[in-house]
C-alpha cells in the first residue's frame, strides 16, 4: 500500500442511524463523520439504504443534516444503496430522485427483502448465472455509478439456503465472471467496490474464495474496471478500516490509477464507449 497516500483514501460506502433501519444505535452521522475523521479518512460517501419502503424525503433531510454535521475540512457526498430487483439491473429510483443525490450504489445481495427477485435453488451454475446477470444489469443501468460488494455471499450456508454445496459454487463461479463485469463497467463507467474489510470475509469463507475473489478482481482491473474503497459499515468501529484495507491492496497489486476520484461521482456519467 506504500504507492497510496491520503488523498487516495475514501469510504463511500456508509450507513448512519437512523437513515438506515439496519445502522447500530450509535452509528449517527456526526459519530460516524467523527471517526472516519480520527481514522484518517476526509473524503465519505453515505449509502444509507432505499428500500422499496423507503421515504425519498429522509435523503433530502439527510442532507440538510451533513451541512450542519460534517467537521472542518471533510468531504461528505450523499447517496443511496439500492437493491438490484431482477437480472435486467432494475432499481427503484427514478432519474429525479437520483438527480437529487451525488451517487448511487447498487447490488443483487438482499435476498431476504421480498422484493428482490430470489436466487434459483438446488443448481450452483444456475445460480451463479441468475446473480451474473443481475450484477451485469446494475453496471448498465445510467443511474448507477458503484457496484456494492459484488459477489459477497455466504457460501458456508449454501446448502441451507440454496441447496447446493460451497464447492458446488466454487466450481461454477470463475474469474470470468469478474473479467465480463469488468468490461461491463468499463464500458458504463460503473465503479467496483473494495471492501476495506474483504479479506476478513473472504478468508472467513475458506482460503481457497479469497484466492478466486482476488483473481477475480484482478481479472476486473485487466478489462479496465474501476474500483472505489467502501466499507458498507454499519458500526462505528468499522468505518474507514484503512488497516483492513491494506492486506486487501497489499495481495491486489492496485494501484492509485485503478482508483477512482470521489469527485468524478459529482460529474455527469461519462458516455457508453460500445
Amino acid at each position: 500500500m506504500t504507492q497510496f497516500n491520503s488523498t487516495h483514501f475514501h469510504d463511500l460506502h456508509v450507513h448512519t442511524r437512523p437513515h438506515s433501519p439496519d445502522a447500530h444505535w450509535r452509528a449517527t452521522l456526526p459519530a460516524m463523520l467523527k471517526t472516519a475523521a480520527k481514522n484518517g479518512v476526509w473524503t465519505v460517501g453515505l449509502a444509507n439504504h432505499y428500500f422499496l419502503n423507503t421515504d425519498f424525503k429522509i435523503f433530502q433531510k439527510l442532507r440538510q443534516e451533513v451541512t450542519q454535521k460534517t467537521p472542518p475540512g471533510m468531504t461528505v457526498l450523499v447517496g443511496a444503496e439500492l437493491c438490484v430487483l431482477d437480472t435486467a439491473g432494475t432499481i427503484n429510483l427514478t432519474p429525479a430522485e437520483a438527480a437529487q443525490l451525488d451517487f448511487v450504489l447498487a447490488g443483487p445481495h438482499h435476498f431476504n427483502q421480498r422484493w428482490v427477485e430470489k436466487p434459483l435453488k438446488g443448481d450452483a451454475a444456475a445460480f451463479v448465472a441468475q446473480q451474473q446477470a443481475a450484477l451485469l444489469g446494475a453496471v448498465k443501468n445510467p443511474l448507477v455509478r458503484g457496484l456494492a460488494h459484488p459477489w459477497i455471499i455466504s457460501i458456508q450456508h449454501a446448502a441451507h439456503r440454496w441447496g447446493f454445496t460451497p464447492a458446488d459454487f466454487l466450481a461454477a463461479w470463475t474469474e470470468d465472471h469478474f473479467a465480463e463485469l469488468g468490461e461491463a463497467a468499463k464500458d458504463h463507467g460503473t465503479a467496483i467496490e473494495i471492501g476495506m474489510g474483504i479479506h476478513l470475509m473472504a478468508e472467513h469463507q475458506g482460503e481457497l474464495f479469497w484466492q478466486k475473489y482476488a483473481r477475480g478482481l484482478q481479472a476486473a482491473r485487466a478489462a479496465g474496471a474501476k474500483f472505489y474503497f467502501g466499507s458498507d459499515a454499519h458500526h462505528l468501529f468499522v468505518i474507514a478500516r484503512l488497516d483492513w484495507l491494506q492486506p486487501t491492496l497489499a495481495r491486489l497489486g492496485f494501484t492509485p490509477d485503478d482508483i477512482i476520484s470521489p469527485a468524478d461521482w459529482l460529474k455527469p456519467k461519462p458516455e457508453i464507449t460500445r
